[in-house]
């Protein structure tokens, strides 16, 4: 359907529009600039940053645990500041969100049937999630450059069992990455 090839052209420039925004938010947390500790812990407490977006409207928000899993920062919405075309302060542009509605709810019976409409649908999202994942793996590359990072970093979708470990890129579960919480190091 020319109408999500359209969207899916259009995030991609939205997303490019929100890069420098992002890769500041990152580098911003990495440098402890704008987190925000609780009940007097510090960064010597952090041992893991986590981000995690809601698969929906793609919000994205931050929070650092320590070596037992509990939360030690206020968690942080991402980006920090948005562009005039979000959604209800979401990150997903109204435009789209208005447009996916339109298309769902307007298929066209005699063109497609239920089925193949939503296996296109459900290409669609796939294709956009993915676009969006290549995205935000790209700033976090810029906002760390050259760093050595000495905690662990997550990206998930939120309440998630997979997250990817930001830094190998490489997919992991919950019990793998409690267990490395547990470790040494």
């Amino acid at each position: 359907m020319k109408e999500l090839n359209d969207n899916l052209k259009y995030f991609e420039k939205y997303l490019l529009r929100l890069t420098n925004q992002i890769v500041l938010d990152l580098q911003d947390i990495l440098s402890d600039k704008i987190v925000v500790y609780k009940n007097n812990k510090t960064i010597l407490d952090i041992k893991g940053y986590f981000f995690e977006y809601e698969y929906k409207y793609l919000d994205i928000i931050f929070y650092g645990l320590d070596k037992n899993l509990n939360l030690v920062t206020e968690t942080i919405k991402l980006p920090t500041k948005l562009i005039n075309e979000n959604f209800k302060n979401h990150l997903m542009p109204e435009c789209i969100y208005n447009s996916e509605i339109d298309i769902d709810n307007g298929y066209d019976e005699q063109k497609y049937s239920e089925e193949e409409f939503y296996d296109i649908f459900d290409e669609y999202k796939s294709k956009m999630h993915d676009i969006f994942l290549n995205w935000f793996f790209d700033c976090w590359k810029k906002a760390v450059g050259n760093k050595k990072l000495t905690v662990y970093a997550y990206f998930s979708v939120h309440d998630s069992y997979y997250s990817t470990d930001l830094k190998t890129m490489k997919r992991v579960n919950d019990d793998e990455i409690k267990k490395r919480f547990h470790t040494k190091n």
